[in-house]
């Protein structure tokens, strides 16, 4: 995924706007950092959801966003009431349009 990732990002990296790490959801390497964090078609596959969620909840800047995104297969498998009340049980204080995770 990195590499697809830097490859569809190829003109950002080497304008200097964008910066690709490797890391895993439940280890963010930063503090009060991003503006925005989303996940498309990964939630699911999260071996630990409630700590990525709790990890997500506390990197980003004062009033952050975060966007879970499912489609194809992944919205088959996802069931979009367990994500809401795992975004609730993170600390999520905002929760909008749950169907359109």
């Amino acid at each position: 995924m990195l590499e697809a990732a830097r490859a569809s990002n190829a003109d950002a990296i080497k304008k200097g706007t964008v910066r690709m790490l490797r890391g895993t959801v439940e280890r963010i390497p930063y503090e009060e950092f991003f503006d925005k964090a989303f996940a498309r078609n990964s939630f699911h596959l999260w071996p630990d959801r409630r700590a990525g969620l709790w990890e997500i909840q506390r990197v980003p800047k004062r009033g952050g966003t975060l966007v879970l995104s499912f489609d194809g297969p992944a919205r088959r498998v996802v069931d979009l009431g367990s994500v809401r009340n795992a975004l609730q049980e993170a600390g999520f204080e905002r929760i909008d349009n749950p169907q359109a995770l």
